[in-house]
């Protein structure tokens, strides 16, 4: 973006969850990373750690404005101290695609502070067929966006082996009658 932070309609963009906009950036940052015992930043601490780093008197108020979008236009050296603050590279703050390939490593981080998600997904990495992981993951992205086939999994996941053999035959042969080649 050439050094200018992202400006998108700053209280609209704000107001409608636009990741994109600089007050949806500094909200996923309040949002997803922790202080080391797992409690929220308050913005108190946030200006307090900018302060630090910039050596300028940052306010309470001038953080809650980012946050909320009432301030799109901060300088450089404050988004770097933001930046350093939530220890995330400067970048976050100023490239379209580093701001998404950045925030879904924090999203990845933020999962995996989960001891079930990490122990699911060390699971499936040692248990799991390494052909087989895109598959499952296919699986979970489904999953994710399709309530019914949840509910389908769900209720297979409670079959004993013949009856699941009996649903897969179905399944099979519901999928040949919908394809074009079995209508010769």
């Amino acid at each position: 973006m050439g050094g200018k932070a992202k400006t998108t309609d700053n209280r609209e963009a704000a107001d409608s969850g636009d990741a994109r906009s600089l007050a949806g950036l500094v909200r996923l940052l309040f949002d997803r990373v922790k202080r080391p015992d797992g409690e929220d930043y308050t913005p108190q601490q946030v200006a307090a750690g900018m302060s630090e780093l910039t050596g300028e008197n940052i306010s309470r108020q001038y953080v809650t404005q980012l946050r909320n979008g009432d301030n799109d236009n901060p300088t450089r050296r404050r988004l770097q101290a933001l930046a350093d603050f939530f220890k995330v590279p400067a970048a976050y703050f100023f490239d379209d695609a580093r701001s998404r390939e950045i925030a879904q490593q924090i999203e990845t981080a933020t999962a995996l502070q989960s001891p079930t998600t990490r122990a699911l997904a060390l699971e499936l990495l040692r248990k799991t067929d390494p052909a087989d992981v895109e598959m499952v993951a296919e699986l979970v992205r489904s999953l994710t966006a399709r309530p019914d086939l949840r509910n389908v999994v769900e209720l297979a996941l409670t079959l004993d082996s013949p009856e699941l053999q009996l649903a897969g035959d179905l399944l099979r042969s519901v999928q040949q009658r919908r394809s074009p080649d079995s209508e010769k």
